[in-house]
């Protein structure tokens, strides 16, 4: 499988109307969906900021491929890590999953806080390699020295999956697994990136939010 500025951009295209689309339906249909409605959307924008780290990689523009590098990481080491559960809590009813998905949300900000903030402190906590045409992002952590081989992975993974997997609604039990096998099939096969295949398979996946969205009743019916 290839990555290039051209994948990037061509999924951006698609994702960008289909996030308005839901949102639209989300604002129509029930609102408590309009933040897991943002899912293509955000996806959408994430991928499009990747196809410029590509453009910026191959004219030797390191500086604007850092740049763009951190705006792409924004996502993927931020706003994910707090913004799912906050969107699976938003849609919640069951008052036992919804102090669990609060704690995830919490604990995903803070989380996501010392993932990202220092990396726009410290120039030399970022690289950017290419790894059989694929984007590597080299990060540095400050707590990598003291946790176990591949903790921040685990933990990583587990804050944005957990709050799908236990979701009290089975559509999105169905998004969870889908997220859950796009990891494994990138740990397995695209480890030397994981971040960026992940980010463009779960961006992929995100498509599956219309039909979430479309399958929830209209005010009109619910009413009825």
């Amino acid at each position: 499988m290839c990555f290039s500025a051209s994948a990037s951009f061509t999924v951006s295209a698609i994702l960008i109307p289909t996030g308005i689309y839901c949102l639209t339906e989300a604002r129509k249909r029930d609102e408590t969906y309009f933040p897991i409605a943002n899912f293509p959307l955000f996806f959408g924008i994430q991928q499009g900021l990747e196809g410029f780290v590509w453009l910026n990689i191959a004219s030797g523009d390191t500086i604007a491929a850092n740049n763009f590098a951190l705006c792409f990481l924004f996502f993927s080491h931020f706003i994910w890590l707090f913004w799912v559960s906050f969107s699976v809590l938003s849609i919640e009813d069951n008052p036992r999953l919804k102090n669990i998905l609060k704690f995830l949300t919490f604990t995903g900000f803070v989380y996501g806080s010392l993932l990202y903030f220092p990396l726009l402190i410290h120039d030399n906590w970022l690289q950017i390699e290419i790894a059989n045409n694929s984007i590597h992002y080299l990060t540095y952590f400050f707590f990598n020295s003291i946790a176990i081989h591949d903790f921040s992975f685990y933990l990583y993974a587990l804050i944005i999956i957990l709050p799908l997997i236990i979701s009290s609604r089975q559509t999105i039990n169905i998004l969870g697994i889908l997220i859950a096998l796009s990891a494994l099939i990138t740990y397995f096969y695209f480890h030397y990136a994981f971040t960026s295949v992940w980010c463009f398979m779960a961006a992929l996946v995100s498509i599956y939010l219309v039909y979430i969205i479309r399958s929830v009743p209209s005010v009109e019916s619910s009413q009825v």
